[in-house]
């Protein structure tokens, strides 16, 4: 929008030296020939600047698209290796966790094993009692 009023005034302008330089005759046709040739060029530096300007914007927006595309690779990388970090320590927890309850299923069975020798101890104690009692005839 910018650029039209921008050429549209440059027109006029030219225009109005054309037709103010024809009126007054004061200045001669070269001058208004070199004159229409500045406003010609000043017209094609616009038109350049304006070209190169949207190149720019469109460099800008390739850019940032780029950035913004490394951005979520990156932050899907980040995520990947969390995900791997929390599945290692989740497993050596569970294998801590495997040999902490072996050890504790050891403890057991030692401790019931003495359990199964004292009991089997009273139980021999037991019979010896009996044994005794009814040998010596209830005595």
């Amino acid at each position: 929008m910018a650029e039209v009023v921008n050429r549209s005034a440059m027109r006029e302008a030219g225009a109005s030296l054309t037709e103010t330089s024809n009126e007054a005759n004061e200045i001669m046709p070269g001058e208004v020939s070199a004159a229409q040739d500045t406003l010609k060029r000043l017209m094609q530096a616009e038109k350049e600047a304006s070209e190169i300007l949207r190149s720019e914007e469109e460099r800008s927006k390739e850019t940032l698209a780029n950035a913004q595309e490394q951005a979520k690779q990156q932050i899907e990388g980040v995520r990947r290796e969390m995900e791997d970090t929390l599945r290692s320590r989740l497993h050596e927890a569970e294998s801590k966790a495997a040999t902490e309850l072996n050890a504790r299923l050891d403890e057991v069975a030692v401790g019931a094993q003495g359990i199964e020798r004292r009991a089997k101890e009273h139980l021999s104690d037991a019979v010896e009692m009996v044994v005794s009692w009814i040998t010596n005839g209830g005595e």
